[in-house]
């Protein structure tokens, strides 16, 4: 069994660890799953959305029983601290669905899930309301599958990485000086097999 998993929203966030990585199709729950396999981790992409990362999340966990989970993607900065290409792996998880939040316990800062592209202004109240340092679509939705899916007593570690993608003053879809997102995430997926460093 793999002792890494990774679940990402889209192949392109990744794309330096998918395209050297063995692929295969695996059925859970009614739905087929795309997975990249390569070494001891296997890496399954969701797709966007919150729906689609926790049933991702599920699946990995239910399928291939890994030690540590990790969320990776792209994420837009809430606070000007934060510049485009810069990565977070934050301390906080905040579901701004429901205000629920997940201490991860370790890395620094928080991020907040939205359930759509923030904009400016939304971008502006989830600096207010959750003191957030950044906003993505997927994290607070990985969390709850890794919680839901965890196969025994073991602990299950559970990280999130995101690389900022837009300004916090800029509608959080791809910055242009995001294109070399995918080395950076592949160099910090590999970094972090440790899974000590926050």
């Amino acid at each position: 069994m793999p002792k890494f998993g990774i679940v990402a929203a889209l192949e392109r966030e990744v794309e330096e660890f998918t395209r050297k990585s063995a692929v295969s199709h695996r059925v859970h729950d009614g739905r087929t799953v795309k997975v990249f396999e390569r070494g001891d981790t296997v890496l399954v992409c969701s797709g966007i959305g919150r729906q689609a990362a926790r049933r991702a999340t599920e699946a990995l966990i239910t399928l291939w029983h890994p030690e540590t989970v990790q969320s990776v993607g792209y994420a837009g900065a809430l606070t000007p601290a934060l510049k485009v290409g810069e990565l977070i792996r934050p301390a906080r998880i905040t579901d701004a669905g429901d205000g629920s939040s997940l201490e991860i316990g370790h890395g620094h800062g928080i991020l907040v899930t939205a359930s759509c592209t923030a904009t400016s202004e939304q971008k502006r109240r989830f600096a207010e309301m959750y003191r957030a340092d950044a906003v993505d679509m997927e994290a607070a939705a990985v969390a709850k599958g890794a919680r839901r899916g965890v196969y025994d007593s073991r602990p299950l570690k559970l990280f999130r990485t995101a690389l900022i993608s837009t300004c916090h003053r800029q509608t959080s879809s791809l910055h242009p000086r995001a294109s070399s997102v995918p080395a950076d995430l592949f160099c910090l997926l590999h970094c972090a097999h440790g899974c000590g460093a926050p």
